[in-house]
């Protein structure tokens, strides 16, 4: 079974508007459709532009942030799902 949410990240007036900081167990996808989005996974940052995709182990430490001046919109998958 999966959980899979497709997720807006509006940009407000500062320079990190929304994150997500998940601390959870399994695997974890994310796909973004637009935008730009910088995670930070294990001390290591890396930004996506749609088109790119991570792939990577929920219990690492990890946050999403909306690197872009408008919004930016993610597929994020999740397995198991955390409801």
């Amino acid at each position: 079974m999966k959980d899979c949410k497709c997720t807006n990240f509006p940009r407000n007036s500062g320079k990190q508007s929304f994150s997500i900081v998940i601390y959870t167990f399994g695997q974890i996808f994310s796909y973004v459709l637009s935008g730009e989005v910088r995670f930070d996974l294990d001390g290591k940052s890396f930004v996506l532009k749609p088109g790119d995709n991570i792939y990577f182990n929920a219990k690492s430490q990890f946050n999403a942030i909306n690197y872009f001046d408008g919004v930016s919109e993610i597929i994020w998958v999740q397995s198991p799902p955390s409801y």
